[in-house]
Order: C-alpha cells, then sequence, then structure tokens
C-alpha cells in the first residue's frame, strides 16, 4: 500500500520567511500585530501535548479556532496582519495533525494573498504551495497536482538565488503530487530537475537539504527504485537528527521503515518503526495523528511477522487517536481497519475480520479516486480471508476484481500488484482452473524477477524479495505437477532454487577472475561493509548510531558495486540461459544414475526424478503436517551419538530434550521438562523416525531410480539440514543402497564454464589446519568459543578466538601430508602458518587456481542471521588482530578457485541461513560460488576421534583414483558397517555437493 503516511513538514520555514520579509518593510509591523495568533497557536500546542482525552482535545482545538476568527475579524480579512494570523493557524494545525483544517485556513490565506499581492506574488505561490502539499497528504491529488503545476508555472517567471531555492521545492512537491497519482516518468522528470537546481544553488549546509532528500526519495522509492529510495531517506534522517527536527526525523524513519516492508526487509522495517514510534511519543501530543498514522503502519508490519497481538494493539491504539479527530481522518481510519481486518483474518477471527474488511472497503470506496490503491489494496485483504474462511467463490470474484483495478492504477510490477497477483493464481488452482492459474503464475515469475533486479547488489533486499516470491514460484511446480508435466515441473522447480546463488555466482566469479589489485579492494571493502553490517546490528535501540552505519553502509554499497561494474566491463556473461531440465540432457547421465528435485509448497513435498531412456516423472507426497518440526527432530537424531538417550541427557551445545511423535508422519523435538502434548506421544527409539521420514522421503523416488546405484539430488529449503543417506528404508541406511551426492540446481552455472588447467601443471593438495588456539585455564565449550567469537568478529571484543584443542586435525594433517606429500608452507599449513594471510597469499600468487584439492581441518561456526559470517577459524596471524583469525564466506566466495574439491573437516560448514526456494547459505555454498567443483562438508559438530579416521580413508580412497562421490560412499559404508563407528553422528554428516557439470560419470 503506498503510504501517505505524514503531515509534511516542508515549506512551514519558507512560509515564515517570505511574509516576515515583507511585514519588516512597513510600519506598524503587522508580523508584530499578529503575535496573538502565534501565542494562541503555542498555547494550545502546549495544552494539547498533554490532553488524552478527545473532548479535551476538541475543546481546545474550538478555542483555537475562536482566537484566530475573533482576530481576522477585528483587523479585516485582508489585512495583512490577518494573512499572518492564519499562517500561524495553518502552521499550528499541520504541526497537531489536522490536515483537512489546515488546508481550510491555507486556501483562505492564498486566497487573501493572490487579492492583496497578485498570483505572481512569493507569498501566494509559497502558501498555494503549502495548500498543495496539505492536500496531497490528505489523497486530493488532482487538485493538488493543479495547484502545483500553477504554482510552478508563476514561480518559473521569477529570478533570482531565492527563488530557484523555492522552485526546486515547488518542483519536488509536484513531483510528490505526480508520483501519487502513478505518474512516475513525469514525477522522476521533475525530482531531478529539483534536485539539480537545489545542488546548484542551495548550501550544502542549508537543513533544507533533510526535506529535499526526504521528498527525492518518495518519489524514486514510489517509482520502484527502492534502494536508492532508502539511500536518500537515510541521508534525509541524517541531516534532520542533525539539525535537530525530531518531527522531519519521524516522517524520515517512517518511510524508511515502510520502503523496507516493501522489499521484504521486515526486521529492519520493524526496528524502523520502532524508532519512529518512539520518536513521534516525545514529539507529538498523544492524540497527533502522525502517531496514529504510525501505529497503522506498523500494525500492518506486525502482522507481517507474526506478532499478532502486539499488531491489533497498534491498531487498536491508532484507532482511538483517529476517532479523537472525527470526521477529517475518515479515510484514515478506514486504513487501519483494513490492516486491523487482516491481522483478525491472521487470528482466525475469520467473521470479525470479514465485518471489519467489508465496512472498511465501503468507506474507502466512498472516498474514491484519491484513496484507490489503498481500496483495492482492502478488497484484496477481503478476498484472502474470505478464501481462508472456505469462501473461495466470493473471495476469487474479489481478488479478480482488485488485480484488474491495481493493474490499472499500478501497473503490473507493482509489488501490490504482484501480491494480489500469486493470491489470485493460488485460487484459481484452488478453483480447479488450472490453465488460469498457470498463466498467472508464469506471468507473475516472470515480473518478480525484473523485480528483483530494482534492488542492486543489496543482499538483504535480495534475500527479502526472493523469500517473498519464492513460495508462489513453487506453487507453480504444483500444477505442473498435478498435470502430469513432469519436465516443466523440473524447470520451474530448479529455476527457482538457483537464483539467489546464481547472482552470487556472477558478482563473485567477475572479481576472482580479475586483477589482484580489484580482488584486494574487492575484499578489503567487503571487510568493512561486513564490520559496520555488523555494528549496525549491535547497536539496536541507537537510532542516531544506526542511522550513521547505514549511511556509511550504503556508501560502501556503491563503491563495493562499482568495483563490480569495472571488472565486468572486460568479460562476457558467462552464465547461460540454458534451462535446467535442456542442461540434465547433455549432461548424459549414465542408466545407473537417479537424479531427483525436491520442492516445498508450504508443507507439501514435491518430487521431480530424470533418468535416462526413461525421462522425467514426478509426483506430490502430499500435506505434511509439521514438516519443519519434523525434519529437526530428525536432524537431532541423525546428529546424536547416542540418539535418543543422548538427546534426553543434553550437550554443552543442545539442551536436553526428547522426541514426540504428533502424527502418522510428524515428529517434533522439544525440551526434555516441557509437558508433552495431548495427541502426541514419546518417540522411544531413533528408528522410529528415520524410517518414518525415509519412507515418506523415498520410497516414490525409489520406485522411480529402478536399478540406479547413485541419486543426485537438489533438495530445498530445510531439506537440506538432514542427511538423506543416514535415513531408513526397509531397515537399511540408504546409503547402504545408493550412492548420493546433492546440487544446489541442476541450472548451470559459471563454475562450468571455467577452463580446467591440465592435471600435470596441477598443484594436488593444499591443507590448512592444527591451527593455534589460545586456551587459558579450563577448555571452553564449542558453545562458548561460538559465542564469543561471534562477538570477536562483530567488534564487541579483541579477544582471541578462544577454542578448545583439536588434537585429531594435526593427526589429519599428518595422514595428508603421507597421502600426498605435503611441503610445509608451500601446501601444507598448520600452526602459525594455517592463518588467512597465508591463504590471501597463495591467492595473490595464482596457486589456488591452480589447486585441484583444498582442505580445511579446523574449526567453524554457521552465522544462521548473517551467512556471510560463517568462518572457518584458524591462527592469528603474526601481528594480526583477534579478527583476522576468521575465514569468512564472504571471502571465500571471493576467492579464484580451480579446484575439483573443497574438503571442510569442521564443524556445521554446511549450516546456515535457510532461503526459501534456495536451501542452505552456508561456508560450502560460499566454496562453489569461488569456483570450485565440488565441496564436502558437514551438517553437524562432528567429533573430533572419528573426523580425523574418516578423513584419512576418505582420502585414501581418493588417492587411488577413486571419484569423490565413490570415495565418500565407500567410508560411509565401512563406518556404518563398524560396530564401533555406526551412529550416524560420526559419518553422516559429511555431504557431497557438486556442480552439475561435474557429476555426469
Amino acid at each position: 500500500m503506498k503510504a501517505r503516511l505524514f503531515p509534511p513538514f516542508v515549506l512551514l520555514a519558507a512560509i515564515c520567511v517570505s511574509i516576515c520579509e515583507r511585514g519588516e518593510a512597513q510600519e506598524p509591523n503587522p508580523l508584530e500585530e499578529a503575535a496573538p495568533c502565534k501565542l494562541a497557536g503555542v498555547r494550545a500546542e502546549q495544552i494539547i501535548r498533554g490532553t488524552t482525552k478527545a473532548a479535551d482535545y476538541d475543546s481546545m482545538l474550538k478555542e483555537l479556532r475562536a482566537t484566530i476568527s475573533d482576530f481576522v475579524a477585528k483587523a479585516g480579512e485582508n489585512a495583512e496582519p490577518s494573512l499572518h494570523c492564519l499562517n500561524y493557524d495553518g502552521g499550528t494545525l499541520l504541526r497537531l495533525g489536522e490536515l483537512e483544517e489546515a488546508a481550510k485556513v491555507y486556501r483562505r490565506a492564498t486566497e487573501i494573498a493572490r487579492r492583496n499581492f497578485g498570483d505572481d506574488d512569493d507569498s501566494t505561490l509559497t502558501l498555494q504551495g503549502n495548500l498543495a502539499v496539505t492536500l496531497t497528504s490528505m489523497g486530493a491529488l488532482e487538485e493538488a497536482e493543479k495547484l502545483q503545476r500553477d504554482t510552478l508555472l508563476h514561480r518559473e517567471k521569477l529570478a533570482g538565488t531565492p527563488r530557484a531555492h523555492k522552485l526546486a521545492i515547488t518542483l519536488l512537491n509536484l513531483a510528490m503530487a505526480e508520483s501519487a497519482l502513478g505518474d512516475f516518468a513525469e514525477s522522476r522528470d521533475s525530482a531531478e530537475r529539483a534536485l539539480r537546481l537545489a545542488r546548484e544553488y542551495i548550501s550544502p549546509e542549508d537543513p533544507r537539504w533533510g526535506t529535499i532528500f526526504h521528498d527525492y526519495g518518495m518519489v524514486v522509492d514510489q517509482s520502484g527504485r527502492r534502494a536508492e529510495g532508502q539511500q536518500f531517506f537515510e541521508k534525509a534522517l541524517t541531516i534532520r537528527v542533525k539539525n535537530s527536527d525530531s518531527a522531519g526525523a519521524v516522517e524520515s524513519l517512517a518511510s524508511l521503515a515502510a520502503s523496507f516492508y516493501d522489499v521484504g526487509r521486515f526486521e529492519e522495517a520493524d526496528h524502523r518503526y520502532e524508532e519512529a514510534y518512539k520518536l513521534a511519543k516525545e514529539v507529538f501530543p498523544p492524540l497527533h495523528s502522525t502517531t496514529a498514522k504510525i501505529d497503522r503502519s506498523y500494525c500492518r508490519e506486525l502482522s507481517s511477522i507474526g506478532k499478532l497481538q502486539e499488531s491489533l494493539a497498534k491498531c487498536d491504539e491508532a484507532l482511538q487517536i483517529l476517532t479523537a479527530h472525527g470526521e477529517e481522518t475518515m479515510a484514515e481510519i478506514y486504513l487501519t481497519q483494513i490492516n486491523r481486518g487482516v491481522t483478525l483474518g491472521l487470528l482466525g477471527r475469520d467473521s470479525e475480520a470479514i465485518e471489519t474488511l467489508r465496512a472498511s472497503v465501503k468507506g474507502l470506496h466512498s472516498l474514491s479516486p484519491a484513496y484507490s490503491p489503498e481500496l483495492y489494496e482492502g478488497v484484496r485483504s477481503l478476498g484472502v480471508v474470505l478464501v481462508d474462511a472456505n469462501r473461495i467463490e466470493e473471495g476469487a470474484e474479489l481478488l479478480a476484481a482488485a488485480l484488474k483495478e491495481q493493474r490499472a492504477l499500478l501497473g503490473d510490477s507493482h509489488p501490490d500488484v504482484l501480491l494480489t497477483q500469486g493470491n489470485y493464481a493460488v485460487v484459481l488452482a484452488m478453483q480447479g482452473n488450472l490453465r488460469e492459474s498457470e498463466a498467472e503464475l508464469v506471468a507473475y515469475a516472470k515480473k518478480a524477477d525484473e523485480m528483483r533486479q530494482l534492488y542492486g547488489r543489496d543482499q538483504r533486499t535480495v534475500r527479502g524479495v526472493f523469500s517473498r516470491f519464492a513460495a508462489t514460484r513453487m506453487f507453480l511446480a504444483k500444477l505442473l505437477v498435478q498435470e502430469g508435466r513432469c519436465q516443466e515441473a523440473f524447470d520451474s522447480m530448479e529455476e527457482t532454487k538457483s537464483r539467489l546463488l546464481r547472482d552470487q555466482i556472477r558478482e563473485h566469479a567477475t572479481i576472482g577472475n580479475s586483477s589482484v589489485e580489484n580482488r584486494d579492494l574487492f575484499v578489503s571493502l567487503e571487510q568493512a561493509r561486513t564490520r559496520l553490517y555488523l555494528e549496525r546490528s549491535r547497536n539496536a535501540g541507537n537510532g542516531a548510531k544506526q542511522t550513521d552505519v547505514d549511511r556509511r553502509l550504503r556508501e560502501l554499497d556503491e563503491k563495493v558495486g562499482d568495483v563490480v561494474a569495472r571488472v565486468q566491463k572486460r568479460r562476457a556473461d558467462s552464465v547461460g540461459s540454458e534451462t535446467p531440465s535442456a542442461a540434465v540432457r547433455r549432461y548424459g547421465f549414465g542408466v545407473t544414475t537417479t537424479i531427483g528435485s525436491f520442492a516445498l509448497v508450504e508443507d507439501e513435498v514435491l518430487v521431480a526424478t530424470y533418468r535416462t531412456r526413461v525421462g522425467f516423472s514426478c509426483t506430490s507426497l502430499g500435506q505434511w503436517a509439521g514438516l519443519g518440526d519434523s525434519i529437526w527432530a530428525t536432524h537431532a537424531i541423525q546428529s546424536s551419538v547416542r540418539g535418543i538417550p543422548g538427546l534426553l541427557v543434553g550437550t554443552s551445545l543442545t539442551p536436553a530434550s526428547r522426541v514426540i511423535r504428533t502424527g502418522v508422519r510428524s515428529f517434533a523435538l522439544i525440551p526434555r521438562t516441557a509437558a508433552i502434548p495431548d495427541g502426541a506421544t514419546v518417540v522411544t527409539s531413533g528408528d522410529d523416525v528415520l524410517s518414518t521420514v525415509g519412507h515418506e522421503l523415498f520410497t516414490w523416488l525409489v520406485g522411480q531410480a529402478g536399478k540406479s546405484e547413485r541419486l543426485v539430488l537438489s533438495p530445498d529449503g530445510v531439506l537440506g539440514l538432514i542427511a538423506f543417506d543416514a535415513l531408513k528404508i526397509d531397515g537399511r541406511y540408504v546409503v547402504n543402497r545408493f550412492s548420493i551426492s546433492e546440487v544446489d540446481s541442476f541450472l548451470p552455472s559459471v563454475v562450468g564454464a571455467k577452463p580446467q588447467i591440465e592435471l600435470k601443471t596441477r598443484v594436488q593438495m593444499i591443507a590448512f589446519g592444527d591451527p593455534i588456539y589460545t586456551v587459558s585455564g579450563a577448555s571452553p565449550s564449542v558453545a562458548e568459543s561460538t559465542s564469543k567469537s561471534e562477538a570477536t568478529i562483530r567488534g564487541e571484543t579483541d579477544e582471541t578466538a578462544n577454542w578448545p584443542p583439536l588434537p585429531g586435525s594435526a593427526t589429519e594433517l599428518r595422514s595428508l601430508s603421507s597421502l600426498y606429500s605435503l611441503v610445509p608452507s608451500k601446501t601444507l599449513f598448520a600452526k602459525e602458518s594455517a592463518n588467512v594471510r597465508s591463504l590471501r597469499e597463495l591467492a595473490h600468487q595464482g596457486v589456488l587456481a591452480n589447486t585441484r584439492l583444498l582442505v580445511f581441518s579446523a574449526h567453524a561456526f554457521a552465522d544462521v542471521n548473517d551467512p556471510e559470517l560463517s568462518s572457518v577459524v584458524l591462527s592469528v596471524p603474526p601481528g594480526g588482530s583477534a579478527r583476522d583469525a576468521f575465514l569468512t564466506a564472504l571471502e571465500i566466495a571471493s576467492l579464484n578457485l580451480n579446484s575439483d574439491l573443497v574438503f571442510f573437516s569442521a564443524c556445521d560448514t554446511g549450516f546456515g541461513q535457510v532461503v526459501t526456494g534456495e536451501g542452505v547459505l552456508s561456508l560450502s555454498s560460499a566454496a562453489l560460488i569461488a569456483g570450485s567443483r565440488s565441496t564436502v562438508h558437514t551438517l553437524w559438530s562432528v567429533v573430533d576421534s572419528s573426523s580425523a579416521e574418516f578423513t584419512k580413508q576418505f582420502f585414501s580412497y581418493l588417492r587411488n583414483g577413486v571419484s569423490a562421490e565413490d570415495a565418500l560412499t565407500k567410508t560411509k559404508r565401512s563406518f556404518a558397517s563398524d560396530t564401533k563407528r555406526a551412529p550416524p553422528a560420526l559419518w553422516a554428516p559429511y555431504a557431497l555437493i557438486q556442480s552439475p557439470f561435474s557429476i555426469q560419470h
């Protein structure tokens, strides 16, 4: 919804200057004569600031109106002091949020100025512009635009630098009105002209830049240039805070929050709304309409992140404030009721939600066309609630109407239109109109991809947008599965899963293949960006500090983007447009290989397979209630060395827990002390979970595999957190039936386009391990070490990494040295030399690009909130700081690798942030982005002693010419058959992730 949120505190100072200049030239001074009006306004604001009752508020406004009316009547309406009096009155009403009253006063003052001074007079134009801005905020857009154009026409006749100031502001106000009307091209032209004028005539230190930057940000944000709009909001916020413009700061905070909300950055939107709300409470009276408008938007955002009771409270507070303002706030009341109705629907209070939304939509309809975009967003919300209440036909009719009108008003690519289109497509499918549903979803997917390109390289925004759209994109695959169009379903699933990774591959591969100078600059900028991002996180609640960090983040983003753009000019885009299914056919898999793609549509699992000579097959595994909980329970059992008994005891990393069965194929992990829910039973054998989940996920797939010996799987979302080969089918681990590897997506990537270097010129292996960890006193737990390392990497402490020793790492390095004849400080980096500085030097020398196998044997940790910060923990280099011990995912991704395999003998290297439609963003993902053809990562914390033996066996097979996939399978089967090493926790965490083109054998 396009938020016309705030009274525009735009021209009040300009009005005073214009009228004051005229007054000072005359005797007696009209400005001084109007002082009683000014004092009345100040008194009204002071009294109202402490007023919480609607009756008292209304009484004070009546007293103010009476004072103004008496003054104007005595002085005479055409007297200049009356003009000043009305000016004071309009400003007071604006500050109180009484837009309709302010518009009446400004309209009257404009007419007086026009009669006394003429149409071209500066005072007349300033008052008329203020009237137009007020009308824009009220939603009277056509009249506002007409007035702004008239103001502009007369201002362009005037000359001189002061006139240029006001001409720039008039242009911005016109742009705001044009943007609100949907005339984005005209709006951008007006805004660009305004900015050029402002930069030419207005001093960089002028506080008016706060308003100019904010209004320009509104124009570009509403036209779809979200990232740019956010930059200008943040610039405006910085200036307004610096100049103690608290009201303006509230406006910029709320606009920034609304923009973050629109691009799916809900956490940041939540933080900004909270800041805006707190500051508004300090700045404005309790019954000020601005607070209500923030409440209304905050209500919407809170419902989006599941804070439903808080959302309802904010909507109710807004309604209480708005009711005190009477008829003039009816539009805001209706808008607030729409948000409240959505929240009621999410709470399952369907009848109340429907009644609320119907009344709100009816009310807004009476105010059209000024509130047409908001009206049809309300219609969409009502349609969704009706569908949720199983009134599908009625809901579908409303969604169709909303989509038609929104497209006409906002265009095909507006976020509100896409949201409605996605809802409508799903409802069409529910009605059985699969062809129409598919057509809408295909168009939706295309527009969603185009929209994602608007957000530049801001990864937080890209992820937010991607998560918002991926679920609906996967619904297209569901329709195709229902119709048996399996190849198309496979393409839809795999193309969706490839998006984020493909974007990152493009960028980092560009840098990885560039000059050493560009790579160094890129890495240094990314490291600085990471530190700032974390500094921002650390200063949650400190608005001024976060604003400063945001400004520096934007500046760094621009610099990083410049480096990437400079390098990209010198290379062709190496990512082709080949579809996943075409690539799969081209790869020419042997008859012993079956590939399988999983997709999640809410709690429904889709599976598509391909086998040479058989082709594509697909199915739905049906609704799986509690799928996410079941996967986490499976992960917990697989990672516990002692299975169920181990979970009951707990470890330093995991609290004592138990697994319960909540349905035929559903499980959950709960604290050991928690009560058992009604209808649930306690699971006493881990095999129950592994067999049930294995049967559900693999029975159909195994039937399609026939006599295949290999499964190459592409998981989706949370499925990427379980070890597929440690599930059970017919009482046996899957690894005993198949050799399993995984891909992030079957879509061709830039990795496949990299030229392979002849084997004879390549370094066979480089290994980093057995780092020096500072340990004082008792050895810390991994959980303590992880917590302290996260604090160190965020700059919260300067303490050196304090991790428990890893004797198994030294054992691993001895085995690898024997197998591959590693040379200390050349191909073997241990103790002091096992540091990030050594790795960078190898990268600068081009050695890494010539290395076939790269091994990291050390501690590691996954950061699920900021996956770029997941790190391998190495030694602090001589003379380095504590933070220099961390090899982050960002830095790994920026390397230029040409390796066959990166092997992570470390904890949680395949763990990370789960992204809808993408999978898990981890250290392993970073190595694939850097150019490695495959990785072996771990899904949980590995046991040091067994890890050393596992690594030794795996590389022994590999050294004897066995493929990585077969080497991993043989090692796992060896462990699983050894009673001492049989628990999956010891062998199942290792997963092989490959680039699609490297799995043909």
